[in-house]
C-alpha cells in the first residue's frame, strides 16, 4: 500500500508520510496486543495446570472416588487443549 501511495503522489507528499506513520503505528500496537494476549494465555493455562495438581490433592485427602478425580482432571486437561489450539491459531 505504502509503494503504491508513493507512486501516485510522490515520495514527499505528506498524505504518504502520515499513511506511513498510521501503519507503522497500528503494526506496533497490533504486535504489543498480540503479544500480551499471548502471555495472558500462557498465564491461564499455568493455572490450569496449578488447579488441577490442587484439586488432585485436595480430591486426594478429602477421600472422593479415583473417578471424580479422573473426571475433573479430564475437564482441565480439555480446557488446556483448548487453550494451546487458540494460542496456536494466533
Amino acid at each position: 500500500m505504502n509503494r503504491e501511495l508513493e507512486v501516485q503522489r510522490g515520495s514527499i507528499d505528506h498524505v504518504v508520510h502520515i499513511a506511513q506513520e498510521q501503519y507503522t503505528n497500528l503494526s506496533t500496537t497490533f504486535r504489543e496486543v498480540m503479544f500480551s494476549y499471548n502471555e495472558m494465555e500462557l498465564v491461564h493455562r499455568e493455572n490450569c495446570k496449578r488447579q488441577i495438581q490442587r484439586s488432585r490433592f485436595n480430591a486426594l485427602a478429602d477421600g472422593k472416588t479415583a473417578q471424580s478425580v479422573l473426571t475433573q482432571i479430564a475437564s482441565r486437561h480439555k480446557e488446556l487443549l483448548d487453550l494451546e489450539k487458540r494460542i496456536q491459531g494466533v
